[in-house]
């Protein structure tokens, strides 16, 4: 009998760690597959990767591929959420925002708000936000929320509504950029 009591006690132990365990390394990231359509019509798969303090995100990973821009898959990692990944004159752009005065202070208190870059010889290069075409200034990464579904593909049509990036709640300036 001493015996069972031991291994119910072990493996309590081991249930209460193992979901301590996921708690800390798991439920803090969240993954998700986005359709992003650019300016020129096409629809490119976007895998997106978000760190939570809390209910904020503190760090964003943005992995994907543009035919024309290279053949390799592009990645961006950055203490930033991603509001516009584009393509203008065959330059790639990306523009995102900070999510908290923490991240606002790390980039420089950005006059606009937004942090732009563009992708340059095969690395991210920070830029100007004056440098971003205004022809790619709508937004059209996933603003909020997470989806809860991480295991599926979230389609523009699913993203544009109501439940995500049509929500009526969202500033205007998340929706389209503001110079």
């Amino acid at each position: 009998m001493k015996k069972i009591d031991t291994l119910i006690a072990l493996l309590v132990i081991a249930a209460i760690f193992g979901g301590v365990y996921y708690w800390i390394y798991s439920s803090n990231f969240h993954e998700w597959k986005e359709e992003v359509r650019l300016g020129d019509g096409r629809v490119i798969v976007v895998d997106q990767k978000r760190r939570f303090d809390g209910r904020v995100a503190r760090e964003a990973w943005v992995d994907f591929t543009i035919p024309g821009i290279g053949d390799k898959p592009v990645s961006w990692h950055e203490s930033l959420l991603p509001l516009v990944i584009n393509v203008n004159d065959g330059k790639l752009y990306l523009v995102a925002y900070p999510p908290s005065a923490v991240e606002q202070a790390k980039y420089g208190n950005p006059r606009l708000g937004y942090v732009s870059f563009r992708w340059v010889d095969g690395a991210w290069k920070r830029i100007p936000f004056e440098e971003v075409p205004p022809a790619i200034y709508q937004t059209n990464m996933l603003i909020w929320p997470v989806p809860s579904n991480e295991s599926r593909l979230l389609t523009v049509a699913e993203k544009n509504g109501a439940d995500y990036n049509g929500n009526a709640r969202l500033p205007a300036e998340l929706k389209r950029l503001v110079p």
